[in-house]
């Protein structure tokens, strides 16, 4: 079974390189990820060292309601 990989692979890099095609493939794919948003962006609150956010390590360790 190893030595049909071997062949496979071996046949493989012995195929004659295509970049233009390679090259006309990732910009399509990079056109189609920047013009098609996954979802909308939406920005967030600043945090202040006043209002410890909800993941800050004392609002954690202490709960939600017991700043």
């Amino acid at each position: 079974m190893v030595a049909d990989i071997d062949d496979k692979l071996r046949a493989l890099g012995q195929l004659p390189d295509h970049p233009a095609g390679l090259a006309v493939g990732a910009l399509l794919i990079g056109a189609v990820g920047a013009t098609v948003p996954s979802r909308q962006a939406v920005a967030s609150t600043p945090v202040t060292f006043a209002d410890p956010g909800p993941l800050a390590p004392s609002s954690l360790l202490l709960g939600s309601g017991e700043r």
